[in-house]
């Protein structure tokens, strides 16, 4: 076990068993781990088995989750991750979604609405890097611990941040995707790369990590489309790539594109002969995937994700010392892979409902 498992663990077996007995009752299947996690430091990358606190907290706890959205299932699953485990461990916790990407004003507002409250810490998936700044550097000095999840956060001091690097999920796909090609013997295979919202960090991550992943492959990138992630706007843009192009082998990018896509490519005939891959999970992309319709995704385990940064925010509100940054490992997910593997760290239970109040 190396010192840094020993130092985020610390907890006896008997400790351990009592604390569960005690707090898991009204959620007897919430057990996400021990889950693999990256600890970053600087350049420094070390992998352990996260395991979160088992032991009862010392007060109530106030922790304020805010999404962009719970438009699809990624941001839901966060959402169950983050709720789920707050109510495991016995504090209140209040989730308030944004409504979109261009919903940043509110955001700013919710984000303002929690610091009047004087909770104990924030969990934010970030809209705007730059214009959340302040923001979270207002609430540090309140005292207030604040935790990034989902979304990169850079050039500000944050408590702890659990977000993937999407240029390393799009990494992965784009691996995936080549090995596609090769095993259908394409030399020069040509892709549009549909990124998602201008600007934004994350998508401007995923368009290096598949530019990264095709460099040196006969992979060629055609064109990047930029776009608001809704169905209607990445449809748009679909429509727009089959017009323009009549020689293309794939269509990558966010998953809410590979949930319209299929539908777009059969109307044009091309039902089987562009693939079809995206670099994080939605609901629709899953089930495209199940259908044969999607050739895969790469998804970190977000539900655990959101686990893990909620967890992170307990730690500091007791005051214990966690590392700065935190990652969740993203793997390749295709047809096989679903056939064969628990899902459940990826996935909401059947029915669940979204919860934005736990007391």
């Amino acid at each position: 076990m190396t010192k840094l498992r020993s130092a985020m663990l610390l907890v006896t077996t008997a400790v351990a068993a009592s604390a569960m007995a005690g707090m898991v009752a009204a959620e007897d299947a919430w057990v996400w781990w021990p889950n693999s996690a990256e600890r970053i430091t600087d350049d420094q990358v070390e992998t352990f088995d996260y395991v979160p606190r088992l032991e009862p907290v010392t007060q109530k706890w106030d922790i304020c989750v805010l999404l962009p959205h719970l438009k699809d299932t990624w941001w839901v699953g966060i959402a169950y991750g983050a709720m789920t485990e707050a109510k495991r461990q016995g504090v209140k916790a209040s989730l308030f979604q944004a409504g979109g990407y261009t919903e940043l004003n509110k955001q700013l507002s919710q984000f303002d609405d929690c610091v009047a409250l004087g909770v104990d810490g924030i969990l934010i998936a970030a809209i705007s890097e730059g214009a959340l700044k302040p923001k979270i550097e207002e609430a540090r000095g309140k005292g207030i611990k604040v935790v990034a999840v989902g979304n990169p956060i850079s050039g500000v001091e944050l408590d702890a941040a659990v977000f993937g690097d999407y240029n390393v999920d799009a990494g992965v796909a784009g691996r995936a995707l080549v090995e596609h090609f090769k095993a259908q013997g394409k030399d020069h295979p040509r892709v549009i790369n549909f990124a998602g919202v201008a600007g934004a960090g994350w998508a401007e991550q995923a368009v290096t990590g598949w530019a990264d992943a095709f460099k040196d492959t006969g992979v060629e990138i055609v064109e990047v489309k930029y776009g608001e992630t809704g169905k209607s706007e990445q449809l748009k843009l679909v429509e727009d790539a089959l017009q323009t192009y009549d020689d293309i082998d794939a269509f990558v990018g966010v998953p809410t594109m590979a949930e319209v896509a299929p539908g777009a490519l059969e109307q044009a005939g091309l039902a089987g002969k562009v693939d079809v891959a995206a670099f994080y999970l939605t609901e629709g992309a899953y089930q495209g995937v199940l259908d044969g319709k999607v050739l895969g995704f790469a998804s970190n385990p977000m539900v655990v994700e959101a686990a893990v940064a909620m967890d992170l925010a307990i730690r500091l509100a007791e005051g214990e010392a966690v590392g700065k940054r935190f990652r969740m490992p993203p793997i390749w997910i295709d047809k096989a892979f679903i056939e064969t593997h628990d899902m459940s760290k990826f996935t909401t239970p059947a029915g669940w409902d979204v919860v934005y109040t736990v007391e």
